[in-house]
């Protein structure tokens, strides 16, 4: 076993099913799973691999793109200040922060979610959380061809994941610059992003 983990959509789903509550992830539809939030948590976040490759990631499917199409990185302080602060979420910003930081939006998201009320964020559906989570359906992730993973969560919203952010988020690992079906010796059923 080479110690590696994998960030995919395995771990993802049981991590979000564990810690997230509806509000909160439909709050930012995406990553966050906090007692009694309704989000889902960061890929990895609840994995706990012991000795060699574990999967940490939510399950999904992709409408088949082969890049995250102009994404860019969701602004994880902006949004943990405003659903911890103004409103009211019951999560350290720690944890929201390692939740959030990995999730790629479209430029459409990251408007909405500057204007976006508290009762949009926090509620399990919201023109603006289909806006940046649209609803999917299947258990296959997709690689994309820039570094990034296309999941459909368990919640069946759809996350692009950064996949060297989300292995840095999943305890200061580091990408190996595979995303897919295997790395080396280790093999997954569905496709991961391989970390260390």
């Amino acid at each position: 076993m080479s110690g590696l983990e994998a960030i995919g959509p395995t771990t993802v789903g049981r991590a979000r099913g564990r810690w997230a509550s509806r509000a909160a992830r439909a709050a930012i539809g995406a990553a966050l799973a906090l007692g009694g939030l309704a989000c889902e948590p960061y890929p990895g976040s609840g994995s706990t691999s012991s000795s060699a490759s574990s999967s940490s990631g939510a399950s999904g499917a992709s409408s088949g793109a082969s890049g995250s199409s102009g994404r860019r990185p969701i602004n994880a302080d902006k949004l943990c200040t405003r659903l911890v602060t103004e409103c009211g979420q019951a999560v350290t910003m720690d944890v929201c922060r390692r939740q959030f930081t990995a999730i790629l939006v479209t430029g459409a998201c990251a408007d909405v979610l500057a204007t976006a009320s508290c009762a949009d964020l926090t509620t399990s559906s919201s023109p603006a959380l289909e806006t940046c989570f649209p609803a999917c359906a299947g258990t296959l992730a997709s690689c994309n061809d820039d570094g990034s993973i296309t999941i459909c969560t368990a919640a069946g919203t759809t996350n692009v994941l950064d996949c060297e952010e989300a292995c840095k988020a999943d305890g200061a690992r580091v990408y190996t610059g595979t995303c897919g079906l295997s790395h080396g010796a280790q093999i997954s059923d569905t496709p991961q992003c391989w970390c260390r």
